[in-house]
């Protein structure tokens, strides 16, 4: 749709960087770099130090055409965008060292998993999403520069490779989440 911005196919990214994320973003430019075609849309909320890092990274690796990093935009836009991509990316920290991280589960997450294009998470490999991702065939987890060349490869050579299990993602919907906890709450009121 539009084109006159960044050339498609590409994977999207819109939000904020962490600190603790920068590696799992690297190991998707180390991926694309294999591939002339695959641009990556970022989105990007900041912060300038972080984006300038990554920026810096993806020169080193010559993918400076290739990488877009464009302002913070509506909503809409965002749906739109994120729409039409060839996957959209989720990051999250790759490190085993704390036990929170396993279990962190983004609203932005639950957000791109009705929406056509497969998830690429790259973080750790015992992250829940790695679970919520096979059962609804909506993408892999990936926790190396190794797996993310791996589901670039698959997404290549068949476009729809991941039809997603419609059944299954309407149950992680905010509707369903929202039934469940108001299920859990008067289960807890009612002892």
């Amino acid at each position: 749709s539009n084109t006159a911005k960044y050339p498609v196919p590409y994977l999207y990214y819109a939000g904020r960087f962490y600190e603790h994320r920068l590696k799992s973003f690297f190991f998707v430019l180390d991926a694309i770099k294999n591939y002339k075609n695959i641009n990556l849309v970022i989105r990007s909320l900041g912060p300038a130090n972080l984006e300038s890092i990554l920026i810096k990274y993806a020169g080193d690796l010559n993918l400076k055409d290739r990488v877009f990093v464009l302002e913070p935009e509506a909503h809409d836009v965002i749906h739109e965008e994120s729409s039409h991509s060839l996957a959209n990316i989720v990051l999250e920290d790759i490190s085993t060292h704390t036990i929170h991280s396993k279990g962190t589960l983004t609203g932005k997450f639950f957000e791109l998993l009705p929406l056509q294009p497969p998830i690429l998470a790259v973080a750790r490999e015992d992250s829940e999403m790695g679970s919520i991702l096979s059962a609804t065939n909506k993408g892999r987890l990936c926790s190396s520069q190794k797996e993310v060349t791996a589901f670039l490869n698959l997404l290549i050579s068949d476009r729809d490779v991941f039809q997603p299990n419609n059944t299954t993602i309407s149950q992680y919907s905010r509707k369903m989440q929202a039934e469940k906890l108001c299920g859990l709450m008067t289960s807890v009121i009612a002892q």
